[in-house]
């Protein structure tokens, strides 16, 4: 196992899973074991907020086959070149935005909120980018390109509600002593 991680880091590929797990080890582990309880239960958040984002299956059409467009672009999924894996098991120089957006359909096919699906979109943004400090070689492959920050986030629009406080008749007394 060591010589295959040794062998990608060489060839300055990695899959989606080994940057979260390098990750994870450089900057969410710490502070699991920090002092200030905020501290670490944002991390824990974090840690299972990744360890879940990992597995999530992403349909794509494989390499050498045609992606159906037009008015076969619903057929998609019957098509012969069709298949689904985790997105961690997906090479990071390999990922582009439209498996990105898959995964943002996914997820909000399941039913999780916008907001859910947006936290999960800038956490694996953030994984990429902090390739170029835990994983140089697979920065460089990328070239500077995001697939995660290049996605279609029109679907994840408003997922948050603005509050609207309306103060009380002693709260206003006190605001304007």
């Amino acid at each position: 196992m060591e010589l295959l991680a040794a062998e990608l880091v060489m060839k300055g590929r990695c899959t989606l899973g080994h940057a979260i797990d390098s990750y994870m080890r450089a900057y969410v582990n710490p502070k699991l074991e920090s002092e200030v309880d905020k501290v670490r239960q944002t991390a824990k958040a974090a840690a299972a907020r990744l360890l879940h984002c990992k597995v999530i299956p992403i349909s794509y059409v494989k390499e050498g086959f045609a992606v159906p467009s037009g008015p076969l672009a619903a057929l998609r999924d019957k098509s012969k070149g069709f298949a689904t894996k985790q997105i961690g098991d997906f090479y990071v120089d390999e990922l582009t935005e439209q498996e990105a957006t898959e995964y943002i359909d996914y997820r909000l096919g399941q039913g999780k909120a916008k907001s859910t699906v947006k936290r999960e979109l800038y956490a694996l943004q953030s994984v990429v980018n902090k390739l170029r400090y835990t994983d140089h070689p697979a920065w460089k492959q990328l070239n500077g390109r995001n697939p995660f920050q290049l996605a279609d986030k029109t679907k994840v629009k408003g997922g948050e509600r603005k509050r609207r406080t309306i103060i009380g008749p002693e709260q206003e007394e006190a605001l304007l002593t």
